[in-house]
């Protein structure tokens, strides 16, 4: 049976600057050259096409607006954190120990998901094209591993925001989903052991964007074009 998780940490960083930099190529370098990741690499961002983004809002539960254009890309990684014997490590190579992240979330102006899809944006920050809202800070996740990917399956939503009343700017960083093993015998010990990471990952994160942050990665609450974006 899939476990679920709720895992929340803050972030000293403002959820905007953040948003867009998440998957930019300096920061993926950085969680590598801080020691967060072993390897990191994202695609471009694309438009996902209308009719599968007409279906995904319009599903039951969705998190994002019924009717709105959404982009996707897939980020592959290797945690740092990984709870696997170095032995083991060894002899089957790093690689067997990669993740693959498909990620979908609302296209916005400026953040290179709308190139070439004919999409009209909104902002990041404020009041975005044709006086449209920004897009919620919200983003699903599918997480497969490079081995066994048929039969374990981590996913969920990823939400961003704000932290009222802090000053220097901070953003609460929510994590909610589950994780399936299909593997008999083994199903309780794996998804155990998955969670285990995610919990050792994101304890050490905040720090980790707080050195990227003091490092000229960061800004201040508001600096939303800080470090853009590009792939």
């Amino acid at each position: 049976m899939p476990l679920n998780f709720d895992l929340t940490v803050t972030l000293p960083f403002p959820a905007a600057p953040f948003w867009a930099q998440r998957a930019s190529r300096p920061f993926l370098d950085f969680l590598v050259s801080d020691g967060a990741l072993r390897r990191a690499a994202a695609s471009a961002a694309s438009p996902v096409p209308p009719s599968e983004a007409a279906a995904l809002t319009t599903a039951t539960g969705s998190p994002f607006r019924r009717g709105a254009p959404l982009a996707t890309r897939t980020q592959s990684y290797i945690p740092a954190s990984a709870d696997i014997p170095d032995a083991l490590r060894l002899v089957l190579g790093e690689e067997l120990f990669g993740l693959e992240d498909t990620q979908v979330w609302e296209a916005a102006a400026g953040d290179g998901s709308t190139a070439g899809g004919g999409v009209v944006g909104v902002g990041v920050g404020g009041v975005g094209d044709g006086g449209l809202p920004p897009p919620p800070m919200v983003q699903t996740f599918r997480i497969t591993p490079a081995v066994l990917s048929a039969y374990v399956t981590t996913g969920g939503v990823l939400t961003v925001a704000s932290v009222a009343g802090d000053a220097d700017g901070a953003a609460s960083h929510r994590l909610t989903g589950s994780v399936g093993v299909s593997l008999w015998g083994l199903a309780d010990v794996a998804e155990a052991a998955v969670l285990r990471n995610m919990d050792t990952f994101y304890a050490a994160y905040p720090a980790t964007v707080g050195r990227w942050r003091l490092g000229g990665g960061g800004g201040r609450a508001g600096d939303a074009g800080v470090q853009v974006v590009s792939w």
